[in-house]
């Protein structure tokens, strides 16, 4: 939520959050307001500062603005759709008398009439968290070539693997990592790894794969931005030796 003073001077504020619908599906568990501290434009624990709500003042300048944020936890088990509505209200803290009236103000004018708002001095907007799911599917096969001409494990044997990766959902996930290990009884080969049909390399890089090798074992890695049920199904392979 975005906080503004509309006014033409100093102002102080309060804020106040509050479940907003009696039509939603579910509330908000341990509301907690949080102020911008450093501007970042996101919820960072620890750095941004709790607001107590109906205590805590913020000082905005005229035409100042600072978000606000309302963090709260989430009830289980929910089912996908449904949602929560909440809302915050800010109230300003400034009230000034003269020879004509007393209200909400931006600022001390005592030479001219105060001039009252049509939302006298409070302002309020309304937010909705809505339950999104996104379930990731790998479905994994392999293909086994020997010196026989046979689909036999044994000792030689070239076995390449198939990972097909997939999401179902409401959403798309992001920064996915699919990890796949290479068992004791086998090795890695090295530079076969692909992302749908594209070599990566081994190496830790740009590109989105990467291998760690020790003693016992290899580690697939690769790297995926996004993932969601419009994606296509993302094929990672790569080649290993029966020892």
């Amino acid at each position: 939520f975005r906080v503004s003073n509309l006014g033409n001077g100093l102002d102080s504020f309060t804020i106040d959050s509050i479940n907003s619908s009696t039509e939603d599906d579910f509330d908000l568990a341990n509301l907690k307001l949080f102020v911008d501290s450093n501007q970042s434009g996101s919820f960072e624990e620890g750095v941004d500062s709790e607001l107590i709500a109906h205590e805590s003042t913020i000082e905005l300048e005229a035409y100042e603005s600072v978000d606000v944020f309302l963090i709260g936890d989430v009830p289980q088990p929910l089912a996908d759709g449904q949602y929560a509505a909440n809302r915050i209200d800010a109230y300003s803290t400034k009230t000034l008398e003269s020879n004509e009236g007393s209200g909400n103000s931006g600022t001390e004018l005592d030479t001219v009439d105060i001039v009252f708002s049509s939302t006298e001095g409070r302002s309020g907007s309304e937010g909705i968290v809505r339950i999104q799911f996104v379930e990731i599917t790998i479905v994994k096969n392999i293909d086994i070539e020997n010196a026989l001409g046979t689909s036999e494990a044994i000792t030689g044997a070239i076995v390449t693997c198939y990972l097909d990766v997939a999401a179902v959902g409401s959403t798309t996930a992001q920064r996915v990592i699919v990890e796949d290990v290479v068992p004791v009884e086998a090795t890695y080969i090295a530079s076969s790894l692909t992302l749908n049909q594209t070599g990566l390399s081994d190496q830790i890089d740009s590109d989105a794969g990467a291998v760690s090798s020790a003693v016992d074992e290899s580690v697939i890695r690769v790297y995926l931005s996004s993932v969601g049920p419009s994606t296509p199904v993302q094929r990672i392979s790569y080649k290993m030796m029966i020892n």
